[in-house]
């Protein structure tokens, strides 16, 4: 459900607009034809955007590659929501701990930083150099930190779009979760 069904939906979508929808196939899943469903309904009616935006959601939702939705019924749907609500949990602290590691780092820029100023200013040469290469390192350590955030945060966001497209597709088969 990675790269390649998203492209494949996101042209049917445009063949969609501009052109009638072609005759589904005896093998589509019913998942597929559902999504079909949608894009007829977004591009007969551009107007409403509520419809578009829900369908750009559950396309997200599918083109992440993090969750399959054919796996998804009525009996696994509690199972699937609990699951992504505790991934979103761990995520979450794992975020918290990460900020806390990104002010550690911080400031220990900041001090070698320091310590650099002072060497330059008493010019002891060898101290510099070597001051030089220890903030190359804590700052490069900062960055990884940074990156880390901005991935888990990237991260955050899908599972969160997951859980809401779940929420609905249960909600559509009836279970509330």
């Amino acid at each position: 459900m990675g790269k390649p069904y998203f492209l494949l939906v996101l042209s049917l979508f445009l063949l969609a607009c501009s052109s009638p929808p072609a005759p589904l196939e005896s093998n589509v899943t019913w998942e597929e034809e559902k999504l079909e469903e949608d894009i007829e309904v977004v591009a007969s009616e551009p107007e409403q955007a509520s419809i578009a935006n829900h369908y750009l959601k559950k396309l997200e939702a599918h083109g992440f590659g993090l969750f399959n939705f054919s796996a998804l019924t009525a009996e696994t749907c509690p199972v699937f929501y609990d699951d992504f609500r505790f991934k979103i949990q761990d995520l979450k602290e794992d975020i918290e701990d990460a900020e806390d590691d990104l002010i550690n780092e911080k400031q220990d820029v900041l001090d070698v930083q320091e310590q650099l100023d002072l060497a330059e200013q008493q010019g002891n040469d060898k101290e510099t150099k070597d001051l030089k290469e220890d903030l190359n390192q804590e700052y490069d350590e900062f960055q990884d930190v940074e990156d880390a955030i901005d991935e888990m945060d990237d991260l955050y966001k899908k599972y969160v779009i997951i859980q809401n497209e779940i929420s609905d597709y249960c909600l559509s088969l009836g279970v509330k979760v």
